[in-house]
């Protein structure tokens, strides 16, 4: 062991995507994975032949079309009949009795040309219908969600007629021709590229939305600008000046070497570091202050702020709109992927008294309650009619935005349009100049602030001043000028010359890697994880801009046969090994490998375990070791030379763990009420941590008359025969038991309760442990193995010799002795000896000459 070893947190799962209007994927046509599109694009088996005919306008009926290919009979068909003679259609197409009576006497295939005509020709379904009809790329996805769009078709009865067919704005043509266009970089003007997930302004890709509106203002300041979608991330034209990418998934490594690299990272700051190669952008931009706090202590880096903001050529306000009456209402476009997204939910909780649409994508049957205002999937270039026909518009921001103080454009580009946004986060409002905008916390509190708002004048006038704030802040053509100002002032590039993949990464469970690499910055070394042993190319050592060697640091080895199942399966996994580190090697590559145990705990086979440290000392160009007797040990174990062993303790956690909590508060927490000597074992509770040895040295007699009690705290091990040391350990009266992950600001109390750390192993070749223990001022008593020899001293610890009997009873009987200011201070000081910074200095420099 080398650290104190935690569980890793479980994962979150992702929320879903926002709605377009904010800085996020919104309400467009997105593949849906279901298991009946096989299904659906069977009976309908529609031909290139057909595709081709729709899309140059020869549509004999599209709903007959769906019809006749395996709908007559289905519920889509019931409905659209019912759609069609419904008293909402009845009444809008004044249809009299006669017509209504036709229209349920035709035929299925006359019923669906008539509905074709009267009915859907204007509607938002048959849109939609009609454009995954012609979507051949994603025929099956898209019609599938047609037929979803068809049969939703009941919903909406209580959505009101402005919002029923919106128009796209004047602006459709000119943006359309912007994303399609990819200007080419021209010598002695600045070009940008953008690469996004999608090109299509149909696909509700918030971050698509976003660059365009930058893109657009940059153009008009002379900037040269495309944008580039997922499948031409890697076509970027050479001679770019800068690139920014507006999705995490994007690889640096991929863009061009003389580019600047920018990542512009606007939410979900999880999903922008947990990339392989998050650290080789050259610059980042976030959209908000706080965004750019937790960015800059996460990577080391400098981030500048650019907000996202909104076009006001596009979210117009309409002339004319002073008159209160000019607006209706309030719309939403949250999506509802079934998640419970909070708006949602409040209004489902509190339906509102006020007109009411609320586009978007919904995922299954949605809220029941709010079935009536479901005015379906809006575009993008419909929201600047939306928002200008309404008195509110219904702002929800995720977790991921609100985390990082991010606004949504939606807020922008509402105002902009002179409706007043209703927000559920003010943490993203401070500093904007939109602090009046209404916030919400409650379904109470959003059900009053729509009957503040909802009517009269006091929404008009609110939307009125803010609207002059983000005319005056929070335009593209502000962000554009803004973004020119950074690029100008960005000095050149300095790559760092050293790139280090490290495997596998353990930082969730074990703090060890975070310490080793804490002088990576200064040392102008590039260090991310690899996820996959066997694939380097999405990584820190693919990039082609840095010339430096790169390096692969393997640590803890046991992961190359966890979960094999037979012997075949182990002997091609260690011949997978063998071929990745020789490939590697081969093609320029070092290999770096510390050795964290001399053979993995509990090993199931340990001769296999045995053949995958072989593979890896052969490979090694640098095999580090944490003292003298490690490195002997090692060389003698694994034939490695001299000049290949580099040793390098093992970093204190001085300063890693918070340290506010008092020795006095710490006992009490565990119940500790008196002053007898304790001692802890904290950790992963293993076998080989010799738990059953301590409870035997606790019935010692010598070890009874002191009155020693024991701390054991961690999350126990429960295979390998440890049912029985966990029942006596529970059992036993002078033991104290926490079975329980301890959580990283809580390390403290654990070693502050007690009067010395005990490492009773059997076995250990390495201990974070002790170096644990000597940071919060406490002693160790540990068995003279492996390089504990090397950490604790007579002034900080008692150490034993293992294989003597009673040994560790005697060690225990010193405890008492421990518990002065001075031993303690005397602990506190060895732990600084192995401060971090300086270890991972001394380690790096040594990587970094191979």
């Amino acid at each position: 062991m080398t650290a104190p070893d935690q569980p890793a947190q479980p994962d979150q799962p992702a929320p879903p995507d926002p709605a377009p209007g904010g800085d996020q994927p919104g309400p467009g046509t997105v593949g849906v994975p279901d298991p009946a599109q096989d299904a659906v694009r069977r009976r309908l088996a529609r031909t290139q032949a057909e595709v081709a005919a729709l899309r140059q306008g020869r549509r004999p009926g599209l709903l007959g079309r769906l019809r006749g290919r395996g709908l007559r009979g289905s519920r889509a068909y019931r409905v659209t009949v019912g759609t069609a003679t419904s008293d909402p259609v009845v009444r809008r197409l004044r249809l009299s009795p006669a017509e209504v009576a036709a229209l349920r006497s035709m035929g299925p295939g006359e019923l669906a040309r008539e509905v074709q005509q009267r009915v859907l020709r204007r509607s938002r379904a048959y849109r939609g219908a009609e454009s995954a009809a012609h979507n051949a790329a994603e025929l099956g996805t898209q019609t599938w969600r047609a037929l979803r769009t068809l049969r939703s078709r009941g919903r909406g009865d209580l959505v009101p007629e402005p919002f029923t067919d919106l128009p796209e704005s004047p602006l459709a043509a000119q943006y359309r021709a912007l994303v399609g266009e990819r200007q080419q970089p021209t010598a002695g003007t600045r070009s940008v590229a953008f690469c996004v997930s999608s090109t299509d302004l149909d696909s509700g890709r918030g971050d698509l939305y976003v660059a365009a509106g930058l893109a657009r203002a940059l153009r008009r300041l002379g900037w040269r600008t495309a944008l580039h979608p997922v499948d031409a991330w890697d076509l970027v034209a050479e001679g770019t000046d800068v690139v920014v990418a507006m999705v995490p998934a994007v690889d640096p490594a991929a863009l061009p070497a003389t580019a600047v690299r920018v990542a512009w990272a606007r939410s979900d700051i999880g999903g922008w570091l947990e990339q392989p190669s998050a650290l080789l952008w050259d610059r980042w931009l976030a959209a908000s202050e706080v965004f750019a706090a937790q960015l800059t202590a996460a990577t080391g880096r400098d981030v500048d702020v650019l907000p996202i903001a909104a076009d006001p050529e596009l979210f117009a306000c309409p002339e004319g709109d002073a008159e209160a009456g000019a607006r209706l209402g309030a719309v939403g476009t949250a999506n509802d992927f079934g998640s419970g997204r909070q708006l949602l939910q409040w209004l489902a909780d509190r339906p509102p008294r006020l007109p009411l649409a609320l586009f978007g994508e919904r995922r299954g049957a949605g809220r029941r309650e709010l079935r009536g205002y479901d005015a379906g999937r809006v575009g993008f270039l419909q929201l600047p009619a939306a928002y200008a026909r309404a008195r509110l518009v219904l702002d929800d921001q995720l977790p991921v935005a609100r985390e990082v103080g991010s606004l949504n454009s939606r807020i922008y580009e509402s105002i902009c349009a002179g409706a007043l946004p209703l927000t559920n986060s003010r943490l993203a409002l401070t500093g904007s100049g939109l602090e009046a905008v209404p916030v919400y916390t409650n379904a109470a509190s959003l059900a009053a602030l729509l009957g503040e708002f909802g009517t009269g004048d006091r929404a008009g006038e609110l939307a009125g001043q803010l609207r002059e704030v983000v005319l005056d802040r929070h335009t593209y053509d502000v962000r554009a000028a803004r973004f020119t100002e950074l690029v100008a002032c960005w000095s050149p590039v300095a790559r760092p010359a050293v790139r280090l993949a490290f495997w596998p990464d353990e930082r969730a469970s074990n703090p060890y890697q975070d310490l080793i690499y804490a002088a990576a910055a200064d040392l102008g070394v590039v260090v991310a994880p690899l996820r996959d042993l066997a694939d380097s190319s999405r990584s820190v050592l693919a990039d082609p801009a840095a010339a430096g060697p790169r390096v692969l640091h393997l640590h803890w080895t046991h992961r190359v046969l966890q979960g094999a199942v037979s012997a075949v399966d182990v002997q091609q996994r260690v011949l997978a090994l063998d071929a990745a580190l020789s490939g590697w090697r081969a093609g320029g590559g070092r290999v770096a490998w510390t050795v964290h145990n001399a053979t993995p705990h509990e090993a199931h086979d340990p001769a296999a375990e045995q053949r995958v440290l072989d593979v890896v000392a052969s490979h090694a160009d640098l095999v580090h070791v944490m003292c003298h007797d490690s490195a002997r040990e090692v060389a003698a174990r694994y034939g490695v030379p001299p000049d290949r062993l580099v040793v390098v303790e093992h970093p204190s956690y001085l300063g890693y763990y918070p340290d506010a909590v008092s020795r006095r508060r710490a006992r009490a927490s565990f119940g500790l009420t008196g002053d007898e000597p304790v001692v802890v074992l904290f950790g992963v509770l293993r076998g080989y941590k010799g738990a059953d040895d301590l409870l035997d040295a606790l019935d010692d007699p010598r070890v009874a008359a002191t009155g020693l009690r024991a701390l054991v705290v961690g999350r126990p091990l429960r295979a390998g025969g440890m049912a029985e040391t966990l029942r006596r350990l529970s059992a036993h009266p002078r033991v104290t038991t926490r079975w329980e992950f301890v959580d990283h600001d809580d390390v403290a109390r654990c070693y502050k309760a007690a009067d010395a750390a005990v490492l009773p192993y059997r076995r250990a070749l390495n201990s974070g442990s002790a170096l644990a223990a000597l940071g919060f001022g406490t002693p160790v008593v540990a068995p003279a193995l492996g390089c504990l020899p090397a950490v604790v001293t007579a002034e900080c610890g008692v150490l034993y010799d293992p294989t003597a009997p009673g040994a560790l009873a005697q060690a225990l009987t010193t405890v008492p002795e421990l518990r002065s200011a001075a031993v303690r201070r005397a602990a506190r000081e060895r732990a600084e000896q192995f401060a971090a910074a300086a270890v991972s200095r001394r380690l790096l420099e040594r990587i970094a000459a191979l």
